[in-house]
């Protein structure tokens, strides 16, 4: 069966060595993407976690967007964002 919509996850902030809320935030983004559910999730993440474990469903993001490097990475992260995630409609 054909899934009906296609949902981004923007996961590109999740780290391997998650803490706080990254912690909360993969526990609910790994239960929202293995539930049957009408439409499928995407995620762009750099976190070998998910490549690994949802890898069907992950798309892979360089490292360069990653929050460790900082005001850097959170400028890459906005433009990558802005330029990248609004193209998959």
């Amino acid at each position: 069966m054909s899934k009906g919509y296609t949902i981004a996850i923007n996961g590109t902030y999740i780290q391997n060595k998650a803490t706080g809320l990254g912690i909360v935030n993969s526990n609910l983004i790994s239960q929202l993407m293995s539930s049957e559910q009408d439409f499928e999730f995407i995620l762009y993440s750099n976190s070998s976690y998910f490549q690994k474990t949802y890898s069907q469903q992950t798309k892979s993001v360089t490292n360069y967007l990653s929050p460790a490097r900082g005001f850097s990475g959170h400028i890459i992260r906005f433009v990558w964002y802005q330029k990248t995630l609004t193209l998959c409609k």
